[in-house]
């Protein structure tokens, strides 16, 4: 079976918590919870508040997201 993170290419392909980052942590559960219950909606907005928040404080993580 496919995976959605399967389904997603180059930067298309939703970011990964960084380690150790408590505020990554609690986006990829809330991503989680919504990719769950099916509400994509939900979980498209975590992936942009999970980038911004990536791109705002973890500026080496940028390059290996994309």
């Amino acid at each position: 079976m496919t995976t959605p993170d399967e389904l997603y290419v180059g930067k298309n392909r939703p970011p990964n918590p960084v380690a150790d980052c408590a505020r990554c942590a609690e986006l990829d559960e809330r991503r989680t919870t919504a990719r769950a219950k099916h509400d994509r909606s939900a979980e498209t907005d975590m992936n942009v508040l999970l980038r911004r928040h990536q791109n705002e404080q973890h500026e080496e993580h940028e390059e290996r997201n994309t």
